[in-house]
Parts: structure tokens; C-alpha cells; sequence
């Protein structure tokens, strides 16, 4: 895959694998991509944890086994949750109706998450000294891919980026931007507080105590309730970062309804499009006697 293909999956998957995926490869392979969403599982474990053979082996079972409850009990859902969010953005999308959308895809992740967690539990107990050592290094590398990307020096640089990615999505799902609608999104996204610096700092902190807990070799029920609250809940937040992304919350779903009102019939068809072929890729990969 080509350099500047790569960096650009890298900063698209923050949005999600699925998503990134079928951005860089077109939705309909997005069965492809599920499908061997396992081996790529087992490679940022090895790439992260540095695993032996016994471990990667551990792992691949660990994995296995997580792939097919998710494929037998969380895939319907989110078939089921795309069909709702069609219906809604059919026409006119209302605040009550994007309320509903923003709680529940991001409760989608929090389940698929927090009943990852165990798995990957069971995985870092058995991490020894040299592999808490290469995790550490392994966050010290992402941070600074993070500050690479979301914090250059420049204010103006910054903002730039800001709405550049903003507009990508959105051009994703609908098309190519209006002017006017490129200049609201710009508009919105520029009246957004910064929240990278603060961002980086929380995650570095949770990062710093979880490498503790590993070193202490904390046991399960300890590592478990750490994860959930740093990566389900988003928990210990400082105030003002909690503060800055509530404003963003609201001024994203301000930006959000007031796109939706200038999308012509063009527009508004490549989006429920975009939709359907989702709902339809994911849809047959929901086991038959589930579905």
C-alpha cells in the first residue's frame, strides 16, 4: 500500500476500522475487511505486546472466540441501529432524532469495547517485563504520532487540519461540498475549543498508571475496571478538557443539523446510498439463524 495511503487509513481509523475501510476500499468489500478484522487484531497485539509464540497463539484463540460473539450477538444490532439512522436521515434530521443517533452509535462501541475487555485481559497478565517495556515504547510512538498530526506549532495550521478532516467525512457520505457549505462546516469546526494538547496529556497520564498496574502485576478484576473506566467511560477526565468536549459535542450536532438543511437530492441520496450499502454488507454477515 502506498506511503501516503497508509497515513491517511492511520488518521481514518480513528473514525473506526469499518468506516476507515470502507473509505480507502469501497463498501463493498467491507465483508472482506470483517472477515479478517482477526488478523489484523492479532497484529496490533503482536505489534503492541511484542508476543511469543505461546502468546500469539493465546491470542489468536482469544480472538476467535471474541469475533464470533460479535458476529453472532452485536453485528444484528448494529444492521438494526443503520436502519434506524436511515429512516432518520431520510429526510429532514430533527434534534430529537440526532440526539438518538449520537447515544446510540457511540453505545455501540462501548459494548463492543467493554466486553473486549476481558480478552484482552486474559492476554496482559501473562506480558512479562520486556513486553511492558515494548508497550511503553509502543505508547511513546502513537503519542507522537498523535502530536504529528493533531498539534503542529502553527495555530493556523491547526485549524486547517481541523476542518480539512471534517470536510473529508462529510464529503464521504454526501459529496463534494457547496461553498456555502464548506464555509459553514469551516465556521462551526473554528468556533470549536482546541482539544488536542489536552487530549494527548489525559491519555498519557492513564497510560503512565496502566503501565504501573502491569508492572505491580495487578490482577484481572483490577486491570478489567481500569480499562472500562479509561476506555469505555472516559473516566478522570481534567475538568476543563470534560468542559471544552461537552462545548464541541453541542456545537458538532449545531453544525450537524445545520448541514443537513442545505443537502440537495443529490446529496441526500448518495447518503442514504452510502447507508444502504452498509446496512447491506453488514447485514449478510449476521449469521442466518441470528438474522
Amino acid at each position: 500500500m502506498h506511503r501516503s495511503m497508509i497515513q491517511r487509513f492511520k488518521k481514518l481509523a480513528r473514525w473506526g476500522p469499518l468506516l476507515a475501510a470502507g473509505i480507502l476500499l469501497g463498501c463493498s468489500t467491507i465483508k472482506f475487511a470483517y472477515n479478517n478484522v482477526d488478523w489484523v487484531l492479532l497484529h496490533k497485539a503482536d505489534h503492541y505486546l511484542d508476543l511469543n509464540d505461546t502468546q500469539r497463539k493465546r491470542a489468536d484463540q482469544l480472538i476467535a472466540a471474541r469475533m464470533e460473539v460479535h458476529r453472532r450477538e452485536e453485528l444484528p444490532i448494529y444492521v438494526a441501529t443503520l436502519k434506524e439512522v436511515r429512516v432518520m436521515l431520510a429526510d429532514n434530521l430533527t434534534p430529537e432524532e440526532l440526539a438518538i443517533i449520537r447515544e446510540r452509535i457511540p453505545a455501540l462501541y462501548r459494548r463492543t469495547m467493554r466486553d473486549s475487555i476481558p480478552s484482552i485481559v486474559s492476554l496482559l497478565v501473562e506480558v512479562d517485563d520486556a513486553q511492558i517495556d515494548h508497550l511503553q515504547a509502543r505508547f511513546e510512538e502513537r503519542n507522537s504520532e498523535f502530536a504529528s498530526d493533531f498539534m503542529p506549532k502553527s495555530l493556523e495550521v491547526r485549524l486547517e487540519r481541523r476542518v480539512e478532516r471534517s470536510t473529508t467525512m462529510f464529503e464521504y457520505f454526501i459529496g463534494t461540498l457547496t461553498p456555502e457549505q464548506a464555509e459553514l462546516v469551516k465556521v462551526h469546526r473554528n468556533a470549536m475549543p482546541l482539544t488536542a494538547d489536552d487530549w494527548l496529556a489525559y491519555h498519557q497520564a492513564r497510560q503512565n498508571e496502566f503501565l504501573v498496574l502491569l508492572r505491580q502485576r495487578a490482577s484481572k478484576p483490577t486491570l478489567e475496571r481500569f480499562l472500562i473506566a479509561w476506555w469505555v467511560n472516559l473516566a478522570g477526565q481534567p475538568p476543563a478538557l470534560a468542559r471544552n468536549m461537552e462545548i464541541n459535542t453541542h456545537t458538532w450536532s449545531e453544525m450537524i443539523l445545520a448541514l443537513d438543511k442545505t443537502l440537495d437530492s443529490t446529496q441526500r441520496q448518495k447518503l442514504l446510498d452510502t447507508l444502504d450499502r452498509y446496512i447491506k454488507a453488514l447485514g449478510e454477515l449476521v449469521p442466518e439463524k441470528t438474522a
